[in-house]
Formats: C-alpha cells, structure tokens, sequence
C-alpha cells in the first residue's frame, strides 16, 4: 500500500515514527496508523485519512513499485484530484 507524504490538512509533508509505529505531520498534529488511517478522527486536524495511491499490479508481481502519483486538494472531506 502506497500513500502520498502531503498531510490532507494543510499540505505539510508527514515523516513516519518508527517507535510509535504512525505518520505523523509535523505541522498541526495530524497522526495516522501504518494503513494510513486517522488516530482519533474526531481530534486529528486533517479532514480525511491519508490518500492512498494506485500500485501497479503488473510491475508489482515484478517485484517492482510503480504507482499512479496524484496530488489532492487539501483541508476537504472528500478526496479531490489538483487539476
């Protein structure tokens, strides 16, 4: 599973705590489990989990990674691709 490294929030970039074993943005506190989810939706600044990116399945069982990469609109719910 791949995720794009911009919080949802505000566009920060998150880094991922190896102890805590989460992403975490730097900027306004924005934390997500390894699989990208909210920890504590209700608190967490971000208005959505982390955006998941598209693996190629193909180069995948080539043992290599290649995703779609797409960047999507900050500060909203749903997740909106930048044009």
């Amino acid at each position: 599973q791949c995720f794009n490294a911009i919080c949802p929030h505000a566009g920060c970039f998150v880094n991922f705590n190896i102890s805590q074993r989460q992403f975490q943005c730097p900027c306004h506190d924005s934390n997500f489990e390894e699989n990208g989810v909210r920890i504590d939706p209700e608190h967490c600044p971000s208005p959505r989990d982390l955006d998941s990116l598209n693996v190629d399945p193909q180069r995948l069982k080539e043992r290599e990674v290649w995703v779609e990469f797409q960047n999507f609109l900050t500060a909203k719910v749903d997740q909106i691709p930048k044009t």
